[in-house]
């Protein structure tokens, strides 16, 4: 099918653009590596032999993108999922893993992220993650952009997203959630949630 393309300003999750990382998240969830990332102005081609259900994973990597990058230390790593948890929900979002950070000790909070590193799969398309912020009086916060998981055929596939807007306060819980979304099955499995400060490029 045509090659993937996408306007940088709109359809990452922040509006910027690391050739390099995205290259190496499309790897990193299985997929075949991209012949070429290249960008000419706002627009992002991504140059390579992709199915449709490949490249409806690829739309959810781009939209989860980031482009800064981020110091090579993390701050703090936490496992929130050890064996499977089978995501049960289709539209209703599901709690699957969450962890606590003292962010205040360790850093500026606008300066620091979430990330969420594990492993997925999905029998038909439609399955998402995402990441909230759960304050100290229980108000809750969305900090990603949905996480979109493609038809693995339901093999494991390995994802990486992270936190889009600025954490709010210290002593926050933190929840990666998902839901099938249409998928007629899907689970995660081995996911990590990591605080690290981001240096903007």
């Amino acid at each position: 099918m045509p090659y993937p393309i996408y306007t940088i300003s709109t359809d990452t999750a922040d509006g910027k653009l690391n050739g390099t990382l995205l290259g190496e998240q499309i790897v990193g969830a299985a997929l075949p590596a991209a012949d070429n990332v290249s960008r000419v102005g706002d627009i992002l081609t991504i140059t390579g032999t992709y199915t449709t259900p490949q490249k409806t994973t690829i739309d959810g990597l781009v939209a989860a993108h980031v482009g800064a990058r981020d110091t090579t230390e993390n701050l703090l790593d936490l496992t929130v999922i050890m064996d499977e948890v089978t995501i049960t929900q289709d539209a209703t979002w599901q709690v699957l893993g969450r962890a606590v950070f003292s962010a205040a000790a360790l850093g500026e909070l606008a300066d620091l992220k979430i990330r969420a590193t594990g492993a997925v799969k999905s029998t038909g398309a439609g399955a998402q993650l995402r990441l909230v912020e759960v304050k100290v009086n229980a108000t809750r916060n969305t900090i990603s952009s949905n996480n979109a998981v493609g038809n693995t055929g339901g093999s494991w596939e390995h994802q990486s997203f992270r936190s889009n807007v600025a954490l709010t306060e210290a002593r926050n819980k933190y929840v990666i959630e998902g839901r099938r979304n249409g998928a007629s099955a899907a689970s995660v499995e081995a996911w990590h949630l990591s605080l690290r400060k981001v240096v903007p490029l």
